[in-house]
């Protein structure tokens, strides 16, 4: 009897393995097709993502005037602990959308009345550019005749190529421009669509947040022996410190950064300093590259205005970009994302390149995650063989002899 339930055992592995490996090699086969129903899942669920990340992100607020009134309410007014951790709860996230309400306010009425600004004051200049622009081009021709020619002969093929253009492409493609511009609109409004569903699901999320935490809990120990329990618990715990570290700290660093921005670019007296504060500000979010992808636009429109003023004010980026790589950053970050410069580059480049813009926002954290996993599995197989996990000991090692054994006290260290 023994016997004939071992072979079932064996039988059973050898059926779940071969349809693993069937399942796999068909992924592998199908490999974009696969990845097409998963981006196509994903839209079908993209409010409800929508509605967990600006839960995640409000969380600390609703977090903070939880520990604060719920207490409060249980000794003065003497209310049911329901009752009590109910009207907190309430009282946190109306809190919460009333402080993200208000910050999207105040962006709106700073940007848009500058922006309106720049516009005018771009329009109004332009024909002084123009003027500039053509006393330049003359002036160089008068110097150099043998360019006369060469410039008339450019003049006259993109007079030609654009008539041509206007006359036969410009209509045919009226059609496609019109398609084009309805398909955007419609996209637009089905993203305010689903960010509105967003956050009335962020609602739902916040207010039932503890049992939806002890729900994962509950079911990762029915599920799982409790070794693997506890190390999956621990993971949890260690991604979102992870996430949530980097997350708040990121935008304290950028709000910090926007205010010297601000400063800085009234001392100097450049123009547009709410517009341009707030731009590097938002875009210093992203990390490593964020701070350049801003700092472009906010070049050419100073540029447009005054030359020198727009060298002043990349040598002002450049330095606020050390003064924030340097001090600010690591002070407020800390060991949140525990990776290298190097690995932040990479992170940055591959999720930006397969997500675009919020790729390149949660890459970070998430490639953290990733090279905590990684660094928990090389830890587990050194240990296993007895080996210490501290990386400074493998520096001058040329075989496995020399490393030490381990110690009752291990670094969890895989940099």
């Amino acid at each position: 009897m023994r016997d004939d339930k071992r072979y079932l055992y064996w039988g059973i592995t050898i059926v779940v393995s071969a349809a693993a490996c069937i399942m796999i090699a068909a992924i592998i086969f199908h490999l974009p097709s696969v990845l097409a129903l998963g981006f196509s899942i994903l839209k079908t669920v993209r409010a409800a993502l929508y509605g967990i990340a600006i839960a995640y992100l409000i969380n600390p607020l609703v977090h903070m005037v939880d520990d604060c009134v719920a207490p409060a309410l249980l000794k003065r007014a003497k209310m049911k602990q329901h009752t009590a951790k109910k009207l907190s709860r309430s009282l946190g996230i109306l809190f919460a959308y009333v402080v993200l309400a208000l910050i999207i306010y105040l962006l709106i009425k700073m940007i848009f009345p500058q922006l309106t600004q720049s516009v005018q004051n771009f329009a109004t200049n332009l024909p002084g550019y123009y003027r500039r622009a053509e006393t330049w081009a003359l002036n160089l021709l008068e110097d150099h005749p043998e360019l006369s020619s060469y410039a008339n002969q450019v003049f006259e093929d993109v007079y030609s190529k654009s008539m041509v253009w206007l006359q036969t492409d410009l209509p045919s493609k009226a059609q496609s421009f019109v398609t084009t511009v309805t398909s955007s609109a419609v996209l637009v409004v089905k993203t305010l669509l689903n960010l509105l569903i967003g956050l009335i699901v962020s609602v739902y999320v916040l207010f039932d947040r503890d049992q939806f935490l002890a729900q994962s809990k509950k079911i990762t120990i029915a599920l799982l022996k409790p070794k693997q329990a506890n190390r999956l618990m621990d993971v949890a715990r260690r991604a979102h410190k992870i996430f949530g570290g980097f997350i708040t700290g990121k935008i304290l660093d950028s709000l910090i950064i926007g205010v010297l921005c601000y400063i800085g670019m009234q001392l100097l007296r450049m123009p547009y300093p709410v517009l341009v504060a707030t731009i590097i500000g938002v875009t210093n979010v992203i990390p490593f590259f964020g701070p350049y992808l801003g700092a472009i636009p906010c070049s050419l429109l100073i540029l447009l205005i005054d030359p020198m003023q727009c060298l002043y004010f990349v040598i002002f980026i450049l330095i606020l970009q050390q003064i924030d790589g340097n001090i600010i950053g690591p002070r407020i970050l800390g060991e949140a994302t525990g990776i290298s410069s190097f690995w932040v580059v990479v992170s940055i480049t591959a999720f930006g390149g397969m997500f675009g813009v919020l790729g390149m926002i949660i890459g970070v954290p998430l490639f953290a995650v990733l090279y905590m996993l990684i660094g928990d599995l090389i830890n587990d197989a050194l240990h296993k063989r007895n080996l210490t996990t501290d990386t400074g000991e493998y520096y001058a090692v040329q075989t496995v002899d020399q490393l030490p054994e381990q110690k009752d006290v291990v670094k969890n260290d895989a940099k």
